[in-house]
């Protein structure tokens, strides 16, 4: 798969630009199979682009929780990247609308928490943060039902404690960005209603998504397009 997308921001985007106003994200190319150890289903690809549009605006659920970002006073976070670059893969950081912040990466009462917590008012769809190669749907202990893409380039991501994986969302499903994959849920380890989300790199091996390095979302470089010519 193409690691790097040629896709342009809304021209104008600015720090007076209102919560509900989502991120442009223009198409991007047609989505192909990144290079996998295991074999691709064959079956019709949903390759193109999904309804999703990244928030530009996130804010924290609330005070005292563990691992925050660097917020204001009204708890909405300063800097945030709606679109981060993983090792030339461009992702959504969000992946749902109207979310908050609920949890970070970092320590978390002894253990470490190898991703973001995000909480939305009622029970969302989860979006496909990046196109790429569905590797696995299923369930798995601590997380519940998750979802795992290889977006290529050694880049993964996980969606965990998920109600549901939608229909037709199962392994050797090229995806494109911004499709639904599942709705938000408790299972797993999980004390309420949230998506648990994982950027992860390494080889794809005999552990699976459990032999990569999970990676803080917020520590990699926003997305910056390229000047308009």
């Amino acid at each position: 798969m193409v690691a790097r997308f040629a896709i342009t921001l809304l021209a104008g985007l600015t720090a007076a630009a209102c919560s509900s106003a989502p991120v442009r994200v223009p198409n991007y190319p047609p989505a192909t199979a990144p290079v996998h150890p295991q074999p691709v289903i064959e079956r019709t690809p949903l390759a193109e682009q999904g309804p999703f549009l990244p928030d530009y605006e996130l804010r924290i659920c609330r005070r005292g929780i563990s691992n925050p970002p660097d917020a204001d006073s009204n708890l909405v976070v300063r800097d945030h990247k709606p679109l981060i670059t993983v090792q030339g893969v461009i992702l959504a950081s969000v992946p749902l609308s109207n979310a908050c912040f609920n949890s970070g990466f970092g320590p978390r009462f002894g253990r470490p928490h190898e991703g973001i917590d995000y909480k939305a008012p009622q029970p969302s769809t989860i979006y496909s943060a990046g196109p790429g190669l569905i590797v696995d749907v299923g369930v798995a202990t601590g997380y519940g039902n998750h979802i795992v893409i290889d977006h290529g380039g050694g880049v993964f991501t996980r969606y965990a404690h998920l109600e549901y994986a939608f229909d037709g969302i199962e392994p050797g499903l090229i995806i494109g960005f911004g499709q639904p994959i599942g709705l938000m849920g408790a299972t797993g380890n999980a004390t309420g209603i949230h998506l648990h989300y994982e950027v992860l790199v390494g080889e794809w091996g005999p552990s699976r998504s459990f032999g990569l390095t999970a990676t803080d979302p917020l520590s990699w470089p926003a997305y910056v397009p390229e000047p308009v010519s």
